[in-house]
């Protein structure tokens, strides 16, 4: 019974009428929205939420989705958080990344630890030699990067492998790493800060 009280204590921070912000993976900017519907199963955990935008278009969010749904217009996400990291990796190591899998997560789910993928795409023209250093992004190990609060600290980042595409006129080589970090968030931090006043 205790456990249903807890919920229900926390479904109560989800009311009918209240403003809300909803910022998924991938958006740019957070959405500011009226919760004007809230189904709840008989254990009283959340089933679902309905919004309205300020166009008076609606939406419905699943019970995975409440960690996008904050009191506070979010400042730092995975997705914006993953942009700036890329830029730090190029500043380091003048290397672009060119794709990473898993670190909007660790960002978003707010972790202290995890691991990622990070891949280096290199364009191979007309039969040439390979020219990317694959021994070049080792040299992240214990840099540590910080925007807006969060500090990441790349505590390993090893090479697990090489693979390869081919195109009519060109060869890809993906370089592909595995990074394992450490992540530490502030409160509230100059311009602009984290917000952490999440509601799930």
């Amino acid at each position: 019974m205790g456990n249903l009280k807890h919920k229900k204590m926390e479904n109560g921070k989800y009311k009918k009428g209240n403003f809300y912000y909803y910022k998924s993976v991938y958006m740019n900017d957070a959405l500011k929205v009226k919760l004007i519907d809230k189904q709840e199963w008989d254990s009283g955990e959340i089933e679902s939420l309905t919004f309205e935008k300020q166009d008076k278009s609606v939406f419905m969010i699943k019970k995975y989705e409440l960690k996008y749904v904050s009191l506070e217009k979010p400042v730092v996400d995975g997705y914006t958080f993953e942009v700036e990291f890329n830029s730090f990796i190029y500043s380091q190591i003048e290397e672009s990344a060119g794709q990473s899998y898993g670190l909007i997560k660790i960002i978003d789910d707010k972790l202290t630890k995890g691991e990622f993928s990070l891949t280096f795409v290199e364009e191979v023209k007309d039969g040439r030699s390979r020219r990317f250093n694959e021994n070049k992004p080792l040299a992240l190990k214990n840099q540590a990067f910080s925007y807006k609060g969060v500090t990441l600290k790349i505590n390993n980042i090893n090479l697990i492998g090489t693979t390869e595409q081919e195109s009519d006129y060109n060869e890809y080589f993906n370089s592909n790493y595995l990074v394992s970090v450490s992540v530490s968030y502030g409160d509230k931090m100059k311009d602009g800060g984290l917000s952490f006043n999440c509601i799930n």
